[in-house]
C-alpha cells in the first residue's frame, strides 16, 4: 500500500469538490466505486458520483479543510471540516470518511468513500461560531 498516493486521494478529492471538478472526482473512484451517506445517498459508478458532486454547484463556494488521516491496509479513515457559502450564511459540517481503496491501472482509487456526518452548524456568514 502506498499511504502517500491514497492520501492523496483525499486531497484530491477535497479540491476536485471546492473546483467544482465532478468528472474529476468521479475518476478518483474505481469505475463501480460507491459513495454513500446513510441514510440518504449510495451512488455507484463514476457518472452517478459526477451527477452528485456536480450538486455542489447549488453552494456559491465550498471550502474542504482535510485533517487527520490514518490508513490500515487498505482502508482508512479521513476527517473533514466543509464549509459551504449560500446567500448570506455558510453550512459547515464535520465530517469523516470511511474509505476502501483498490490499486487499479489508473493507480491508487476509492472502491468505496462512506460519508460519516458528526456534527453540522448553519449560521449566518461572518458570525463567529459560539
Amino acid at each position: 500500500m502506498d499511504s502517500d498516493a491514497v492520501r492523496r486521494l483525499a486531497l484530491e478529492y477535497a479540491r476536485g469538490c471546492d473546483r467544482r471538478d465532478a468528472d474529476g472526482v468521479a475518476a478518483l473512484f474505481t469505475p463501480d466505486g460507491r459513495l454513500a451517506r446513510e441514510p440518504d445517498l449510495d451512488v455507484r459508478g463514476r457518472a452517478a458520483i459526477a451527477e452528485r458532486i456536480a450538486a455542489l454547484a447549488r453552494y456559491r463556494t465550498t471550502t474542504h479543510f482535510v485533517g487527520n488521516h490514518l490508513v490500515e491496509g487498505d482502508r482508512g479513515e479521513v476527517y473533514c471540516v466543509a464549509y459551504h457559502l449560500y446567500d448570506d450564511r455558510v453550512f459547515v459540517m464535520s465530517i469523516r470518511y470511511q474509505d476502501r481503496y483498490v490499486q487499479t491501472d489508473e493507480g491508487w482509487r476509492f472502491g468505496e468513500r462512506v460519508l460519516i456526518v458528526d456534527w453540522t452548524e448553519d449560521r449566518p456568514l461572518g458570525q463567529a461560531p459560539a
